[in-house]
């Protein structure tokens, strides 16, 4: 049982790390835009991006509140890496969701290597994911199964509004 509190905190941090790995690549690549800009972008595009956006706080959000309530509620303390990650998991939606407001979010979201972050990102979660599985709590891994599918949708999504701006001749300004 030792090994597995280990392995868990561990696993949080390392899930920690990807989250705030993912807000530093958005920030940045927020920053160094260069003033490049899509010429068109259909309209579908950015309701979907924020629909998702939202969804993904409001998960993490949920999952926030029920840290809470497992805190004052039940009277367990939660451990620390819990509260990281899920705050950090939260930033992670905050970031995008406040960036799919302005009118550069497909500039900084469809790049290349967000793109390809955004895939790779899925994949250094799978721990996460082994980790909330081997446990019992249906609530949990509902939330869970929704927020990867959240992450892979929004993947999808902005490697596929990439594509189709390439193939109509979305170039850059």
């Amino acid at each position: 049982m030792e090994f597995r509190n280990v392995s868990t905190i561990y696993i949080l941090q390392f899930c920690f790390g990807v989250n705030i790995l993912t807000v530093a690549m958005v920030v940045i690549w927020t920053i160094n835009r260069h003033g490049k800009q899509w010429k068109r972008i259909h309209h579908s595009a950015k309701i979907l991006f924020c629909i998702l956006a939202a969804f993904g706080a409001f998960l993490a959000l949920f999952d926030i509140i029920m840290l809470l309530r497992t805190k004052v509620l039940n009277g367990q303390p939660v451990p620390f890496h819990e509260w990281l990650y899920t705050c950090s998991q939260f930033s992670v939606w905050v970031a995008i969701l406040m960036l799919s407001r302005c009118g550069t979010c497909l500039d900084v979201l469809c790049n290349g290597v967000l793109c390809f972050w955004w895939i790779i990102k899925l994949l250094l979660l799978i721990p996460r994911l082994q980790l909330v599985f081997s446990s019992h709590e249906v609530i949990r891994w509902t939330r869970e199964i929704c927020g990867a599918v959240a992450d892979i949708m929004f993947g999808i999504l902005i490697n596929i509004i990439r594509m189709k701006g390439t193939s109509y001749g979305n170039r850059y300004d």
